[in-house]
């Protein structure tokens, strides 16, 4: 399982990491996986999976 930690998300996506923490919220982004009790990461195959669900979403709403 590959990983991605906060700050190569931050700027894959260009947003402030508090924006990560909301998506996880409100916008059904996957949640990290403890590492240690101070380090998290993301399973990359995840948020590409989420990506491609906005990517289709932003597709779906243009037409």
């Amino acid at each position: 399982m590959q990983k991605i930690r906060m700050a190569a998300l931050a700027k894959q996506f260009q947003v402030n990491p508090a924006t990560i923490y909301r998506w996880i919220k409100t916008q059904g982004f996957p949640k990290p996986i403890k590492l240690s009790p101070n380090c998290s990461a993301w399973n990359v195959a995840e948020v590409e999976a989420w990506e491609k669900t906005r990517e289709r979403g932003v597709t779906e709403g243009a037409a």
